[in-house]
């Protein structure tokens, strides 16, 4: 393609410069003035304010329309920042110009041309910012391509492309050999991924025929779409997982001046001069023209062209008929049927408004009753009003008390004779209001300021009446079947649909009225509040979409996009042929938020009727038509509906309370979601005193695809954005870029929100958007690169040095390359958009951006010539790695392999050589012998050091050298991992069959040649040698020795990757399995094993992959007996601890293939080299169960937890193969092995002794020897005290109860531990075990022995000497109390002191447990309880009083921390005193104890024994004192307990109350249908259930209302 001349002007120095070598930065010089250049012709190409205001008239009239058509059809950037764009607009024009033609089609025009000065097109009469985008549309424009007018400023911001991450290929650390391989962890996604709603819309946008002069420059005040904006573009291969950005579902526009007469802005001066006001908007209609009434009575009139046609109505009526309530407009424009609050119904021709054609007034209810008259009662508001069919005079209504009539207006003799029919709906018993009070009503005060709010109650009260509760059989909406396109057998029944807050009805008038439909509302949701339900209660609507012609293409007809007549649908009108059924009449209706669907069709049956004609009885068989209606689909919206229109047949637009909202039918799903609060609409208040006054439906119509919005002080029209406006949307706002990317995601099928405008035929669909996304990348790409964009405003800045558009143009690419991958299509980027920079000067923009698709492989087929720019690119900034990562990640075919070659030898790069030589050249062997080359460097590198660091220890550079080849030496195992498997390397896709059998074939060979070899074949080959020395001699198989001395491991986990491949089954080329097999063995037989090439490493990893792959393809590897009983050996002689397991694992895999004639050699040598797990497979099938058992001793490898329960798995088994005995020899094993299973776990070899051997319970504490007491402890106490099932920690079975296997020394050692390191757990031990366990008196010599003396007196207690244990008590609590004073006014240790008042404090607890346990009871040994409780805090008291004397009168030598000691020991003390006190007060009674007695007793006591009272009072002060601040903290808890009782208490009653309000209880106790008591207190003899026992069925309504079933059911059936 050649250049566009406008890209290589760019070039110039003030245009272009690049920042830095990192990034490139495009800047514009700052225009001189404001941006205003002038074109070559001098005319203005940006379409200012005053060009338009200028213009304005000539738009306004429709022969200047024609005659400016012509200059219209050049594409015009009207941005503000425009200067000149010609050459971008030309062509967007005709990427997106026919489309948008086709969208924009005007339908069939009717039979009847309108009127003079009728042309349905809205212009905009005073804001001049509201530019019509739209004019070539607007004017009857001749070519497609001037539909679009739009602003055009590139995008400021482009989000920089994420890198893509790499796979790294290294060596694994541990290979396939070993036992245990490690899972290489896997690089994380970086992949965001956002979540976008899915949405099914595929309807057209709609055509605005009339509609042209709409602006298409959005009001984005409060509007937003359910899909939303998202970031920048997409700048990898993950683009289409990248939100797409979007702009807003529909497109408003405010018709100022139809806002401006209806709401008294501009009319002002006038209504003031005349004395007269239109009113207050109430209801509008649009459908051919603007309705819109008022509370005055009148209906005004506008074209679309916001032009006033009349006033239908005059000021002399407005006082009788009141405010216009309902409000329709005829089928074919020229009839308006008008229901005011009155109950008045007006029929108005629009050529002639003043007076009405036909009216209805209300009828009296006497006249009703008298049956002379049917319809409306005074004062009731006509609420709903519609045309039936196309005919004029054909009108249904309904008002707000539940009734609807059909009126049929004619005239006879120039006298109106109206036929009335009520069709739904019963009078009241008394009239709402009688027609002799009837009064005008109040005439609501006109805004005296703009300022005021427009939207009044101006009929909140119209007759001076009180307010009336809704009738539960209110009419909540009404709407006629209206004729679509296409017939279809239900129009002619003439359906009417009315919704009640109880049931949906629908009607049909012809050929006689009859109901066809009755469906009753489901029960209200009874977790709403009851406050929704009331209001929920009066929410519902309904809105049928009739039968019309789809489009073979996939186009969707707009509600109200039909084809009209005067005098009837089709008449004079061809209707378009269609391959595709015309779509079914469905009424969408609501309740609440529910939204339920209903498709109508006829149903002919067959009927007998009689024949009139014939006479005499006789009947014929006719075809009779049945109308049924299906459900077609329900779906749940957020709120409640407050208003419901058809978009078109397959979307229906729902406005909630704060929502606009688009549901596709087909799949019941929300597609789009625009802000739009129900509130700010105009409502009809109507008189009600159940608050639910807020009705709105009145003020949201849809004409064509358009949405009309009558707002409290605005008339606004809004489109739901097709594919090609929301692309526009982008244009008009200068981001192309984001425009590329939706068209790509339509194209895709990815984009988010409504698909109107675009085929269903998935073909269709890419070959439209296909068009239309080249055209746009075009378009944009010469626009980014004109001449004078470069120098408009979009460059100037303040400071005059111009804006950055690196980001501009660097997003251009991502977006046209993401394009060309979904198109498949990359004739335009690499032939234009690169040309355009590279003459620009900026290529390394283009290739950066390119570069992540390319390492995504995204991008493989890139041009030679851009190949080639990359990476010279990356080669001259030093960027080796990217050029390499370049290299391999593009297609070889479109390399040039003599830059690639020269750079990687120069720089290394072996990962592209490779690829080069293996894709490129198709040459295997070469990069194989350069990688041997570089391991046999290596190898030299290492001796070499080695050998220096004999004689000098510098080799600081050689290391390096080394570490920096060895990682690229390992590439050579990879290299042959990926080739040997018939992948490429690295990239590791699948080659080619024959190209893989080729490589596989050429490296089998070089690699196991016996000797070496020259390559290349033919002249100028040279010998490839392996000698770690030059000059050396080169061995047997030399490649393979040269790889298994560098790497054994590696290279032979490499080797097992390419046995698994199928090339290797056959042998043709006489390389196999086998072979390699042989070659392999022969390495490492006796033999060769002299040879000192190979380690013993390498050796060892040989025979690994032998065993392992011996028994893996028995089919195809076979070796002799005596070669694996030989590798056996060798695998069991290494004595290499880190591979034991691996040997061992290969062992176990050859042994599963063969079986060994002799196994006592191999025994020994398994028993060495510690191979237990086959050793026990062994022992266990010989039995040899001493040897199985030291199998599982020494095995390091089996934990201490399995190691029991195998061994008591092992002695079960042995001792049934015994006959329940265990074998001697295996007893004298687990005896010697004692040492070593006791310091595995010492309660689970106790458990096991126990069970197994309980004779050795001695000879086990002796292994574990004298000294290690606590070990002692911890083995006697598993048995003794064994720990239950559910909490052993070990697996091995213990024993529930104590042993009785344990003699009565082992007894008496664990009595005196027990007492060393655990004192508290003798008592509880006592309990459990049986009376004979232990002699009393030998415990208790022990124990006070030991000191705890609070054992002892449980024993004096328990054998009934309760005077002796309380003896015991005082004895040892004076002693202690001795003990203690001594000790502070010595300088004993804290631990000594800490012990002694441990176990005061045991005694002072056992006595208390005493006190109590007796309290209730008789004397005991002479004591009463008073008697037990004044011992106990008598000796307690002294106790306290020696301690504290001796802290008041310290010896000098306790000094320091000492004291501390003594404040705290006697703090212990005291609270021990006080807690015994209040031990006394709570566990007491009166009656048993006298507190005031005993504390006498007490003070009595205590005075006695003292020579000096000075500290006696001041004990019991404190004890006292401690008492009441106990009981007072106490009190607090307990008052605070008090309360959160109490808070809780209340909740609970608040739910129990809650609970039971929320049943029904009935108001009277009789049934309201019979008078009789719901049950009976006797059965009546006839009935059966009643004398079975059995309760006669009832029912209890929301109301109270009580009754029989049977009798409810018996008065429906009379009600119908």
């Amino acid at each position: 393609m050649p250049k566009q001349s406008s890209a290589s002007s760019v070039r110039s120095a003030s245009t272009l410069r690049v920042r830095d070598d990192e990034r490139s930065t495009l800047r514009g010089s700052s225009p001189p003035h404001d941006g205003d250049s002038p074109d070559d012709d001098g005319q203005q190409f940006a379409l200012t304010a005053e060009d338009y205001a200028s213009r304005r008239d000539s738009i306004l009239n429709d022969e200047a329309e024609a005659e400016e058509d012509d200059d219209d059809d050049e594409f015009v950037y009207t941005g503000v920042d425009a200067v000149n764009s010609g050459d971008y607009g030309a062509q967007l024009a005709e990427a997106l110009g026919e489309d948008a033609a086709d969208l924009e089609e005007e339908p069939a025009a009717d039979d009847e041309e309108p009127p003079a000065g009728r042309s349905f097109r809205f212009v905009a009469a005073e804001d001049t910012n509201d530019v019509w985008s739209d004019q070539a549309s607007e004017l009857p424009s001749k070519t497609p391509d001037s539909t679009f007018v739009t602003r055009f400023q590139p995008s400021m911001e482009i989000s920089e492309p994420n890198p893509t991450p790499t796979r790294r290929y290294l060596h694994p650390t541990v290979s396939r050999l070993r036992s245990i391989p490690q899972q290489v962890s896997q690089l994380p996604s970086s992949s965001s991924v956002a979540t976008l709603r899915s949405t099914t819309g595929l309807a057209v946008s709609p055509s605005p025929s009339h509609f042209s002069a709409i602006s298409r420059a959005p009001s984005y005040a409060d509007d937003q779409s359910v899909s939303g904006t998202s970031e920048q573009h997409a700048s990898d291969s993950d683009a289409d997982t990248k939100p797409i950005k979007t702009k807003d579902a529909f497109r408003w526009t405010e018709l100022k001046v139809v806002s401006d007469y209806i709401f008294q802005t501009t009319a002002q001066k006038a209504s003031a001069v005349l004395g007269t006001s239109w009113g207050t908007p109430t209801v509008m209609a649009a459908n051919g023209f603007i309705c819109v009434g008022t509370d005055r009575g009148l209906v005004v009139v506008f074209d679309f062209r916001q032009q006033f046609k009349c006033i239908c109505g005059s000021e002399a009526s407005t006082e009788q008929l009141g405010a216009v309530t309902a409000l329709a407009l005829s089928y074919d424009h020229t009839f308006v049927a008008v229901g005011y609050s009155s109950g008045h119904i007006n029929l108005y021709e629009i050529m002639r408004p003043q007076n009405p054609v036909r009216s209805v007034p209300p009828t009296t209810l006497a006249a009703v009753l008298a049956g002379r008259k049917e319809g409306h009662l005074p004062g009731s508001p006509v609420t709903q009003i519609g045309f039936v069919a196309t005919r004029h005079t054909a009108i249904v209504s309904a008002d707000d008390s539940g009734l609807a009539f059909y009126h049929s207006l004619g005239k006879v003799l120039f006298v109106e004779a109206n036929d009335v029919l009520r069709i739904l709906g019963k009078y009241p018993e008394d009239s709402i209001v009688p027609a002799k009070e009837s009064k005008a009503p109040v005439e609501p005060p006109t805004p005296i300021t703009p300022a005021t709010p427009v939207q009044r109650d101006f009929i909140s009260n119209p007759l001076g009446r009180p307010l009336q509760k809704r009738s539960p059989s209110a009419i909540l909406a009404m709407a006629p079947l209206p004729l679509g396109t296409s017939p279809h057998p239900t129009d002619n029944y003439n359906l009417i649909a009315l919704l009640t807050p109880v049931k949906l009805v629908v009607v049909g008038l012809r050929p006689t009225p009859r109901t066809w439909f009755r469906k009753h509302r489901p029960l209200l949701d009874e977790t709403e509040t009851e406050a929704a339900n009331a209001t929920s209660r009066w929410r519902g609507c309904v809105a049928w979409y009739p039968s019309v012609v789809m489009s073979s293409t996939g186009e969707v007809p707009s509600a109200g996009k039909l084809a009209e007549t005067k005098s009837g649908r089709h008449k004079g009108q061809e209707v378009e042929a269609s391959d595709r059924p015309p779509s079914t009449p469905t009424l969408a209706y609501s309740w609440d938020r529910n939204v339920r669907l209903l498709r109508a069709r006829e149903e002919v049956v067959k009927q007998s009727v009689e024949d009139k004609k014939v006479g005499g009885g006789k009947k014929k068989v006719v075809d009779v038509g049945q109308v049924i209606l299906e459900e077609a689909g329900t779906w749940q919206t957020e709120a409640d509906v407050m208003a419901m229109q058809w978009l078109n047949a397959n979307q229906l637009i729902v406005l909630t309370s704060s929502h606009l909202e688009v549901y596709d039918i087909r799949s019941s799903t929300l597609v789009e979601r625009t802000s739009m609060t129900a509130s700010s609409l105009t409502s009809l208040h109507l008189p009600s005193a159940d608050g639910a006054d807020l009705r709105v439906s009145h003020s949201l119509r849809v004409y064509k695809g358009k949405l009309f919005v009558l707002g409290r002080q605005y008339l606004r029209v809004g489109t739901l954005l097709s594919w090609a406006d929301r692309i526009l949307a982008f244009v008009e706002d200068g981001d192309f870029l984001s425009a590329i990317d939706l068209t790509r995601a339509y194209y895709t099928g990815n984009a988010p929100g409504n698909k109107n405008g675009l085929p269903e035929d998935p073909s269709l669909l890419r070959e439209l958007v296909g068009r239309k996304l080249r055209d746009l990348m075009v378009a944009s790409a010469a626009y980014a690169f004109s001449e004078d964009r470069m120098t408009d405003r979009t460059h100037f800045t303040p400071d005059g040095r111009g804006v950055d558009r690196t980001s501009l143009f660097e997003g251009l690419v991502v977006s046209c390359i993401n394009a060309a991958l979904a198109l498949d299509d990359y004739d335009f980027l690499y032939e234009n958009l690169y040309e355009r920079y590279e003459s620009s000067g900026i290529t390394s923009i283009f290739l950066r951006q390119m570069e992540p698709f390319i390492l995504d492989s995204s991008l493989r087929m890139v041009p030679t010539y851009i190949a080639q720019q990359l990476i010279a690119m990356h080669g001259e900034r030093g960027e080796y790695d990217a050029a390499e990562k370049v290299i391999w990640h593009l297609d070889p075919l479109h390399l040039d392999s003599n830059q690639a070659l020269k750079l990687c030898q120069q720089y290394e790069l072996w990962d592209a050589m490779i690829y080069v030589y293996t894709l490129v050249l198709q040459d295997f062997v070469s990069p194989f012998v350069e990688l041997l080359g570089l391991v046999r460097k290596v190898r030299q590198q290492a001796l070499n050091r080695s050998v220096r660091g004999m004689t000098r220890r510098d080799s600081d550079s050689a290391d390096s050298v080394v570490e920096r080849l060895v990682p690229k030496a390992y590439k050579a195992c990879s290299y042959l991992e990926s080739v040997l498997s018939g992948l490429t390397y690295p990239s590791q896709e699948a080659l080619p069959d024959g190209l893989a059998g080729t490589a596989k074939k050429d490296v089998y060979h070089f690699l196991f040649s016996g000797h070496s070899v020259f390559w290349p074949h033919g002249p100028g080959g040279k010998l490839v040698l392996t000698a770690d020395y030059e000059g050396g001699a080169e061995p047997t198989y030399p490649y393979l020795r040269l790889l298994l001395r560098f790497d054994a491991e590696a290279f032979l986990n490499a080797l097992d990757i390419a046995f698994e491949d199928s090339y290797l089954n056959d042998s043709p080329q006489g390389i196999s399995r086998q072979a390699i097999t042989n070659i392999l063995l022969k390495l490492v037989s006796p033999e060769e094993s002299i040879s000192p090439d190979l380690s013993s490493s390498d050796i060892t990893f040989i025979r690994i992959f032998v065993s392992r792959n011996v028994p893996k393809y028995p089919q195809f590897i076979e070796i002799p007996p005596t070669a694996q009983q030989n590798l056996l050996i060798g695998l069991a002689t290494d004595r290499d601890l880190s591979t034991r397991e691996d040997r061992q694992l290969a062992a176990e895999f050859l042994l599963s293939a063969y079986t060994p004639h002799s196994r006592d050699q191999l025994v020994e040598f398994f028993e060495q080299a510690g191979f237990y797990r086959i050793l026990r497979s062994w022992y266990r099938s010989d039995r040899e169960w001493p040897s199985l058992f030291m199998t599982y001793v020494r095995d390091p490898d089996v934990l201490p937890d399995e190691l029991f329960g195998s061994i008591s798995s092992l002695l079960h088994v042995a001792m049934r193969s015994e006959k329940g005995v265990l074998p001697p020899e295996l007893t004298s094993v687990v005896v010697d092995t004692l040492p070593q299973l006791l310091e595995h776990g010492l309660t689970a070899t106790a458990s096991m002794i126990d069970r197994f051997f309980p004779d050795y319970h001695s000879t086990a504490l002796q292994a574990l020897g004298s000294g290690e007491t606590y070990k002692q402890f911890v083995y006697l106490r598993a048995l003794v005290e064994p720990v239950p099932k559910a909490e052993s920690p070990d697996t091995s079975r213990q024993p529930e109860k104590a042993s009785r296997h344990l003699d009565h020394t082992s007894r008496s050692l664990y009595l005196r531990l027990l007492c060393q390191y655990d004192p508290a757990a003798l008592i509880p031990l006592l309990q459990r075990l049986p009376d004979d366990y232990y002699d009393p008196s030998e415990v208790v010599e022990e124990v006070e022995a030991s000191g705890i003396h609070d054992v002892t007196v449980w024993l004096l207690d328990r054998e009934g000497k309760v005077g002796d244990a309380f003896a015991k008590v005082e004895s040892q609590s004076r002693l202690a109390g001795l003990r203690l004073a001594d000790m502070l006014a010595s300088t004993q240790s804290e631990e000594q002191c800490q012990r002694v008042v441990g176990q005061q404090t045991r005694l002072v607890e056992m006595g208390t447990k005493l006190c109590r346990r007796h309290s209730s009871s008789k004397p005991v040994s002479g004591l009463t309880p008073e008697d037990m409780w004044f011992k106990l805090l008598e000796s307690q008291i002294e106790m306290v009083q020696s301690v504290a004397s001796a802290v008041v009168n310290p010896s000098q030598d306790v000094q320091g921390e000492h004291s501390l000691l003594a404040d705290k020991v006697l703090t212990e003390l005291r609270a021990l005193l006080q807690g015994t006190f209040t031990q006394l007060l709570s566990n007491s009674t009166s009656a048993d104890v006298s507190f005031p007695r005993l504390f006498k007793r007490l003070v009595d006591s205590t005075s006695a024994s003292r020579t000096s009272t000075k500290g006696l009072y001041t004990e019991f002060r404190l004890i006292l004192t401690g008492m009441l601040d106990s009981y007072r903290s106490e009190g607090d808890f307990l008052t605070l307990n008090n309360r959160l009782i109490q808070q809780d208490l209340h909740g609970v009653i608040a739910e129990g109350v809650k609970a039971r309000s929320r049943g029904w209880r009935p108001k009277n106790a009789d049934c309201t249908q019979c008078d009789k008591a719901p049950v009976p207190n006797s059965p009546p003899p006839n009935d059966s259930d009643a004398a079975h026992g059995a309760l006669p069925p009832l029912r209890i309504f929301r109301s109270g209302v009580i009754c029989h079933s049977r009798c409810h059911g018996a008065r429906a059936s009379l009600n119908a």
